[in-house]
């Protein structure tokens, strides 16, 4: 049986903290991914330590990957909630 995989959260993703996170899912539900890049420049501005976070979801937005990038995110919320 093969099952795919869950979201990939690397422990090394420090996340942003939880409204910049509501933003990001804001933008992802209605597919808005130049309001996603603009966001996450933001994020990278403000707060250098989330630079691997930021890289990874770029990496998703990249790829157009809006079903991995709202998994990461609502595994993140779950997490900080």
């Amino acid at each position: 049986m093969i099952v795919p995989p869950g979201p990939v959260v690397s422990a090394s993703l420090r996340p942003p903290a939880g409204g910049h996170i509501e933003e990001l899912m804001k933008l992802g539900e209605i597919g808005y991914v130049r309001g996603i890049q603009a966001k996450l420049a933001e994020i990278e501005a403000d707060s250098p330590e989330n630079g691997a976070f930021v890289s990874h979801m770029r990496d998703l937005m990249d790829t157009f990957d809006l079903k991995q990038y709202m998994a990461v995110l609502e595994a993140l919320r779950s997490d900080d909630g």
